[in-house]
């Protein structure tokens, strides 16, 4: 599987430019959410609006439980938490929890929101030869984590046409947003109070940069954010 992140016991279907990992029971159960339907449409819609077709192999992991989630991330999050935790040279990871864990999982288009802000981390480290494992400080990653996390949050309110959403991060364009150095803090900190305004504000940096240019563009220049002026 190359991932400590699947569980030994979950198998495998098939995903468009994907695979899709779930244990036995959980795919057994009958539910509202295609899953496999809302992953592919993720894949496609951040692909064809940055016009980049990740090459890595990339792995969707449902988990069953906050135990088998607890075990392969080594840390405890909420069964409506979404993440990549992983992105290397040949694989990346992206987490998320089965919908009977949590009624938020049973929101079709909140679900497809976050694969899509996943995904778009996925071709931003593919993009950018940048390298993440949970926990390491974003030692091998080419971006800082405005850029990669304001992009990705862009990119996801687009395909899913939240026009609210970008509303809401323009409403903080005018705020001191301080040193950059603190909004990555603030956004490495899973559990800040900060983090959901640290979030708004790199949404808003990089949503004016994509006016004045346009979104392939700040997708080829993430490293160059001075670029964006």
């Amino acid at each position: 599987k190359g991932s400590h992140h699947i569980p030994e016991d979950y198998v495998s279907c098939g995903v468009k430019g994907a695979t899709l990992w779930q244990s036995e029971n959980d795919r057994k159960q009958p539910s509202k959410l295609d899953i496999t339907s809302i992953a592919e449409e993720a894949l496609a819609s951040v692909s064809q609006l940055l016009a980049f077709e990740p090459q890595r192999n990339i792995h969707f992991v449902v988990y069953e439980s906050l135990d088998d989630s607890w075990q392969a991330l080594a840390r405890r999050v909420p069964p409506s938490f979404l993440m990549a935790p992983l992105h290397t040279s040949e694989t990346a990871v992206i987490v998320l929890h089965s919908a009977h864990l949590d009624p938020r999982n049973h929101d079709e288009p909140r679900v497809f929101r976050h694969l899509c802000h996943e995904v778009t981390h996925v071709c931003n480290a593919e993009r950018t030869a940048s390298t993440k494992r949970l926990g390491d400080g974003d030692a091998g990653m080419g971006i800082r984590p405005w850029v990669d996390e304001g992009f990705a949050e862009c990119v996801a309110n687009e395909v899913a046409s939240r026009s609210d959403a970008f509303s809401q991060a323009l409403a903080v364009q005018d705020v001191d947003v301080g040193s950059t150095d603190m909004i990555d803090s603030e956004l490495r900190a899973l559990n800040s109070s900060k983090r959901a305004w640290a979030f708004q504000v790199a949404t808003s940096q990089v949503l004016q940069a994509i006016h004045r240019h346009s979104y392939r563009f700040v997708f080829n220049n993430l490293e160059n954010p001075h670029l964006w002026a």
